[in-house]
């Protein structure tokens, strides 16, 4: 047996790499208990309402040496979001139930510098229905300092406790193109969810179409901004006309119904080849339109069981046509399908089962999964 002796340098290297790593692993707890505290608070007092602050601090054994690790090694953009999870937490403590949380008693709890754990604190309470009644005023006092993570909480905050309403009170959370309103991406994201939500199931036609446009919209930031969420706000996008036209296929046979859905084949398709053999310059990125469009589809014709809109969404049927395309797009085509013809897994083991046949190379574990 080689012994290795350690010195205290090494030690303590040691036991600040391992508190690194155990604070990291702190991040996630508001996760836990938002799930485990969720509505236990029946009654609130007047009184200031206390969020816990998350605790960095790591107890190494044998040792019993506490390490206070220093909040700005880590991840700025990760602390944000846990401060943010840890405010939302906090708030869905509160019992939906509970009376006594209404517009003042949310005023009170404003503090005098934004921060990313009252930006969490609003979604929360608009999540549990709490924000419903909250005055227009006060809604602007949020955003107004253009606090990103307060604006993304309250925007998403009021939309759930006004879904499928389509309060026609609620602001406008799409900026005109012609206006350059210098909005973060993110935000303008949270802003296309809250449309979304607001309006889900109404089926109406301008906001949806909206949305549509908003999928392929190429010129979405300031020439100062970043493209860092163009992604996120593609999808958001997206989502937004799913939530609007929430299985709204299943009786689609007006003309405007149709252009939607040629529409919605483009984005996830591109453009046709011409005849000479070219394809022609598309105006959007394929590959950033594709997903969020399958996703799109999916919600508008969810349980239509339409087999035509399901074969739209073409999966392989050979190991060449496989190796064609994106693992990433196979499972959002086959999620999609899904959600069409809505827990039709017998069609999808057909599927598989004629490709099994067909190449022997083509190789799936399928589970039995019940619907």
């Amino acid at each position: 047996m080689v012994l290795i002796a350690f010195s205290e340098h090494d030690i303590a290297r040691e036991q600040s790499t391992t508190a690194t790593h155990v604070s990291e692993r702190t991040l996630a707890l508001p996760i836990g208990r938002a799930r485990f505290t969720f509505g236990s608070l029946t009654s609130i007092t007047r009184d200031a309402y206390r969020i816990p602050a998350l605790d960095y601090s790591v107890r190494v054994q044998p040792y019993n040496a506490l390490i206070s690790i220093d909040p700005s090694k880590l991840n700025v953009e990760a602390k944000a979001w846990a401060e943010f999870h840890n405010g939302v937490a906090a708030s869905l403590r509160i019992s939906p139930n509970s009376k006594m949380v209404d517009c003042s008693w949310i005023t009170f709890h404003k503090p005098q510098e934004l921060t990313a754990e009252h930006a969490g604190f609003l979604f929360g309470l608009g999540l549990t229905g709490h924000l419903k009644n909250m005055l227009t005023w006060h809604t602007f006092s949020y955003l107004t300092p253009k606090h990103d993570l307060t604006s993304i909480g309250v925007l998403l905050g009021l939309s759930p406790a006004n879904m499928g309403s389509s309060n026609r009170h609620t602001p406008a959370l799409l900026p005109n193109p012609s206006v350059d309103l210098n909005i973060p991406m993110l935000t303008q994201a949270a802003g296309l969810i809250g449309t979304g939500l607001l309006y889900m199931g109404t089926k109406n036609r301008r906001m949806a179409e909206v949305a549509l446009h908003e999928i392929s919209r190429t010129q979405v930031t300031s020439p100062d901004q970043t493209t860092d969420h163009r992604e996120a706000y593609t999808l958001s996008a997206a989502l937004a006309f799913g939530m609007i036209m929430l299985s709204a296929g299943a009786n689609s046979t007006s003309q405007a119904d149709m252009n939607m859905l040629a529409r919605l084949r483009l984005l996830i398709h591109g453009e046709p080849v011409v005849p000479c053999g070219h394809k022609r310059m598309e105006s959007f990125d394929t590959t950033l339109t594709s997903a969020p469009a399958t996703l799109a589809l999916a919600l508008m014709f969810l349980r239509t069981g339409r087999q035509d809109i399901a074969d739209i969404l073409l999966v392989p049927t050979t190991l060449l046509e496989l190796h064609h395309l994106q693992p990433s797009m196979l499972l959002v085509r086959t999620i999609g399908r899904a959600l069409i013809m809505y827990g039709c897994l017998v069609h999808f083991h057909d599927l598989f089962t004629r490709i099994w046949n067909q190449n022997s190379e083509f190789h799936f574990h399928l589970t039995a999964v019940e619907c």
